[in-house]
């Protein structure tokens, strides 16, 4: 991520001043001149200090975001699809994460044929069940098992199947699979994007 990357880069420019303000510091102290002494080193140690802060900052906000959009299942089908859960679909399951680089959403909702169709018709097409169950087997370690506990039998319960790429535009990789259950009209979703 590159703002994680800027505050590495200021930790290191903090580490390379630091090197020379010791010597610095210690001569000025040595001459009884504290306050010298302490503004020398006080300016790398704050740029080391203030990189560490804001990195874990940015970690807890993204934490944060990802318990939010995964405790809003209404919100998060906004979020993905563009458009508000029409009364006649239900999200049934919705997870979201999102760390530094990389995003992932995974949703079970039962919605209307024409919804499914609007939703297809955002850059997805048909594909086959083979591919579908290829294209979700590879994150099923990275994922919480209560997750995959409602999302893995979702080749098995679904007719028709889709998939996406690019899904979203803000990732460098991104794509996404959608399966569909025509009798019971639910939905399986799963979308990850890797910058």
């Amino acid at each position: 991520m590159p703002i994680t990357f800027a505050f590495s880069c200021f930790a290191l420019f903090g580490l390379l001043l630091l090197v020379p303000a010791v010597p610095v510091c210690v001569a000025l102290l040595l001459g009884k001149r504290k306050r010298p002494a302490l503004a020398v080193v006080c300016v790398p140690a704050g740029m080391i200090v203030m990189s560490i802060l804001l990195t874990l900052l940015v970690f807890a906000g993204a934490e944060l975001h990802s318990r939010i959009m995964s405790a809003r299942p209404a919100h998060l089908f906004q979020v993905t699809f563009g458009f508000q859960p029409p009364s006649d679909t239900c999200v049934l399951e919705a997870y979201h994460e999102s760390i530094m680089d990389y995003a992932t959403t995974l949703m079970k909702f039962r919605t209307s044929q024409d919804v499914m169709d609007r939703i297809a018709s955002r850059n997805f097409t048909r594909t086959d069940k083979a591919t579908f169950v290829q294209e979700c087997g590879g994150d099923e370690h990275n994922l919480p098992a209560r997750v995959w506990s409602w999302f893995l039998p979702a080749a098995e319960e679904t007719d028709r199947f889709y998939v996406a790429e690019p899904f979203d535009e803000s990732f460098a990789r991104t794509k996404a699979v959608l399966s569909y259950n025509e009798k019971t009209q639910v939905a399986y979703f799963h979308w990850a994007g890797v910058d």
